[in-house]
């Protein structure tokens, strides 16, 4: 009896183990399609804006900073372009937000911040930083 009991709930232990487990979110999941087209395109998009020298372009070498958005190892990630260097940062969810997307991400140290696009036309869009400091950005599809 005291055998069967252990296997009982040793059983039943692992039946809340696996019930409590779920997979992960996807991060995209509150992400409209016409907004998931305007991030990933059909190529590879970048947002490049902070001109260098006053005029934003699609040339990376004018830029101080730029968004690239990927998929890739089953998660969602953005690559921070700036003169010092690229920054892989880990996407947590994207929504849409009316005419706008708000994207929740985290950095190496798992810190969270905001990305906030804003005045979406299909060459640009306002993005701010935790909603601070707010820059025109162009849509630069290859």
């Amino acid at each position: 009896m005291r055998i069967r009991n252990q296997l009982l709930l040793v059983f039943f232990c692992g039946v809340i183990a696996a019930c409590g487990k779920s997979e992960p979110k996807d991060p995209m999941a509150e992400l409209t399609p016409e907004h998931k087209t305007f991030i990933f395109g059909n190529g590879r998009v970048a947002f490049l804006g902070k001109p260098v020298n006053g005029r934003i372009g699609c040339d990376f070498k004018n830029a101080e900073q730029g968004y690239v958005f990927k998929i890739e190892n089953g998660g969602v990630f953005f690559d921070s372009l700036r003169p010092s260097g690229i920054i892989t940062q880990r996407v947590i969810s994207m929504t849409s937000n009316g005419d706008g997307i708000d994207v929740v991400a985290a950095n190496g140290t798992e810190s969270k911040f905001n990305l906030t696009f804003s005045n979406i036309t299909d060459q640009s869009a306002d993005i701010s930083y935790d909603n601070i400091d707010t820059s025109i950005f162009l849509r630069c599809e290859k």
